[in-house]
């Protein structure tokens, strides 16, 4: 493969890594951040793990960092909708969301064991224009209709507190979710090789404007910053008349 697209996952995970960073040292340690930079921190093994598989040349390498790729895709979606529920303070009370979240960490780390030690869920080489993936089995589809029930879960809380909100906090979160939808739009296209669809490697620097959004609403909005005290500010803008809605 090409130096040059092989350098496209590199280059998004050392921005998620230079974001994380951000994140740890400027914002408070919450349980909700911690969540979020457990998040990115499976983005970083997603991204290096498919630069590392994208330059080596034996289907033995391609295989070894494709299972590491795994470590990290298979508890990523878990860990973002964990984080939507304590960000936005869905758990409190809610015995379906703790259900949720309790059941997809237990599937996360059952798709984790598999995903290295099990060719039912990933065997073979799939080489195209670009580059190199393992190809999916049986239990990568039932992973997949996984992964995307979490991911997507999380858009629709997102969604429907966005709605709900005004002012300020309906401001932050437009920003996260323009940011999340980009990231979820195009993220999941990087599955297709597993199913011998070439697809060029630009998917992987999606990152670069999810991040870029997600800056903006740190800076002007406080994303990641106390959420009560935007709950707090929610409450105030409902008490505003709509006229004087924040853009």
């Amino acid at each position: 493969m090409s130096i040059s697209y092989a350098s496209l996952p590199f280059i998004g995970g050392i921005a998620t890594l230079l974001f994380m960073l951000f994140v740890l040292v400027y914002r408070p340690k919450t349980i909700a951040n911690l969540l979020f930079l457990m998040f990115c921190l499976t983005t970083v093994i997603w991204l290096f793990g498919t630069y590392k598989m994208f330059i080596v040349s034996t289907d033995k390498e391609i295989v070894f960092w494709d299972h590491f790729v795994y470590i990290g895709v298979t508890l990523m979606s878990v860990f973002l909708y964990h984080f939507g529920v304590v960000y936005l303070r869905l758990l409190n009370g809610s015995r379906i969301q703790r259900a949720i979240v309790i059941v997809g960490y237990v599937l996360g780390l059952l798709f984790l064991l598999l995903s290295q030690f099990s060719t039912l869920f990933v065997s073979g080489v799939f080489r195209y224009s670009w580059g190199a993936h393992t190809i999916a089995g049986p239990l990568h589809h039932v992973f997949l209709i996984f992964f995307l029930f979490y991911f997507f879960g999380f858009l629709v809380q997102l969604i429907g507190f966005c709605r709900h909100s005004r002012g300020v906090a309906r401001s932050q979160l437009c920003y996260v979710l323009v940011g999340f939808c980009v990231f979820l739009v195009l993220g999941p296209f990087a599955f297709l090789p597993a199913y011998k669809i070439p697809v060029f490697p630009v998917v992987f620097i999606v990152v670069i404007p999810f991040i870029l959004l997600l800056f903006h609403a740190m800076f002007k909005y406080e994303f990641l910053s106390n959420f009560d005290e935007l709950l707090i500010m929610r409450a105030k803008d409902d008490a505003k008349p709509q006229g004087d809605f924040e853009d």
